[in-house]
C-alpha cells in the first residue's frame, strides 16, 4: 500500500500507485539461476522493481547471506561523533586560542580596514561643529551629521518650484504625431470571435477562449463530455463507496480523514460499463492521475482484480 500525507501527496520512499507486478511462478524460476540485474533485462524493468517484487512475494535474494558477517555488522555500524578540540575553551582559558586572538588584532586582520576601524572623526561640513565618522559602515565619505544639509538642498516640508505648473502643451503628441503610432489599429476596438469579450488589437482570441476544445493540447475528442449510462446513479455510488469500505483503494486514506465524498472510477474507462466489478472508489487526487496515460492504468487495474481474485 502506498503511503501519502493528510493532504494526499506521496511521501518519500512510497511505492507508487501504478507500480508494476511481475508474474510469481517465471520470478521463482529466474531467481533460481539469475541475479536481479538479469532478471530486470528480460523483463525490461529496473532493478528495484524487482527487488520489490520479490520482497512481496516473499523470494530469497541471491548473493545476500540471511545472517550478516562479523566485518559486514562492524562496517555498518555508526562512527562515534568526535567533539570539536576547542569547545568550551576560551582565549582566557587556552593558550592556543589566545596566540591566535593575539596574531589577529588590528591591522594583521584580513578584514581590516583603517578608514573603518580608526574611529577618525570630522566636523559637520553645515559648520554646527558637531562631530562626525569620517566613513560609514561600507567606507563611503561623510561630511554631514545626519538631519544637517548644506544651503539650497531640498528639504522636508519645502515646496517644489514647478508646483501647479501644467507641461506645454506642445511637449504631448498624440495620434499621428505620436513616435508609436503605427496605422491606428490600437485605436479600434477588438473582440474575441468565440465570446466576443474585449481584448488587445493584436490577438483572435481571450485567454478562456484560446484553450478550450481542440484548442487545447491535452484535447481527447471530447472524452469529457460523454454522458454516464442511466444505471449510474448516486445509490449505485453509495453502495460501491459502502463496498469498499469508504477508503480509497489506492491511497488507503478513508472518506472522513479526507473530509469529502470518494469519487467513483470506471476501471476501463467506458461511462456506460456500469457493472459493479467495473467501478473502484478513489479519492480525488487519486482519480486525478488516472487521466493520464490510460493504457497503463488500464492494465495496472485488470492486474489488480486477478490479484485480488
Amino acid at each position: 500500500m502506498n503511503e501519502r500525507n493528510k493532504k494526499g501527496q506521496y511521501l518519500r520512499g512510497s511505492v507508487p500507485s501504478n507500480k508494476i507486478i511481475l508474474p510469481k511462478d517465471e520470478l521463482i524460476e529466474l531467481s533460481k539461476k539469475y541475479g536481479c540485474i538479469i532478471i530486470a533485462r528480460h523483463f525490461k524493468v529496473s532493478k528495484q522493481t524487482v527487488l520489490r517484487n520479490m520482497e512481496e512475494y516473499g523470494i530469497e535474494k541471491r548473493g545476500i547471506p540471511k545472517t550478516l558477517p562479523e566485518y559486514w555488522k562492524k562496517a555498518l555500524q555508526k562512527p562515534k561523533s568526535v567533539p570539536a578540540w576547542g569547545k568550551g575553551l576560551t582565549k582566557e582559558t587556552n593558550k592556543s586560542l589566545k596566540q591566535i586572538s593575539d596574531s589577529l588584532k588590528g591591522s594583521r586582520n584580513p578584514r581590516w580596514k583603517n578608514e573603518l576601524h580608526t574611529g577618525e572623526k570630522v566636523e559637520c561640513a553645515c559648520g554646527c561643529g558637531e562631530l562626525v565618522d569620517k566613513y560609514d559602515k561600507k567606507g563611503r565619505r561623510r561630511y554631514y551629521v545626519y538631519g544637517h544639509y548644506r544651503e539650497n538642498q531640498f528639504k522636508k516640508g519645502l515646496i517644489p518650484w514647478n508646483t501647479d505648473k501644467m507641461m506645454p502643451p506642445d511637449s504631448i503628441k498624440k495620434g499621428e504625431n505620436a513616435s508609436g503610432y503605427k496605422d491606428g489599429r490600437c485605436l479600434i476596438p477588438n473582440f474575441c470571435i468565440d465570446c466576443g469579450k474585449e481584448i488587445s488589437y493584436s490577438s483572435i482570441r481571450c485567454v478562456g477562449c484560446a484553450h478550450k476544445k481542440e484548442l487545447n493540447p491535452a484535447w481527447l475528442g471530447g472524452k469529457s463530455f460523454e454522458e454516464y449510462g442511466e444505471e449510474f446513479t448516486e445509490g449505485l455510488k453509495e453502495t460501491i463507496r459502502e463496498r469498499d469500505n469508504y477508503t480509497c483503494q489506492e491511497c488507503g486514506f478513508t472518506q472522513e480523514e479526507l473530509g469529502y465524498t470518494l469519487s467513483i472510477h470506471h476501471m476501463d474507462y467506458n461511462k456506460k460499463n456500469n457493472n459493479p466489478d467495473n467501478l473502484i472508489s478513489l479519492c480525488r487526487s487519486c482519480h486525478q492521475q488516472t487521466n493520464f496515460r490510460r493504457e497503463d492504468w488500464m492494465g495496472y487495474f485488470q492486474n489488480k482484480i486477478m490479484g485480488a481474485g
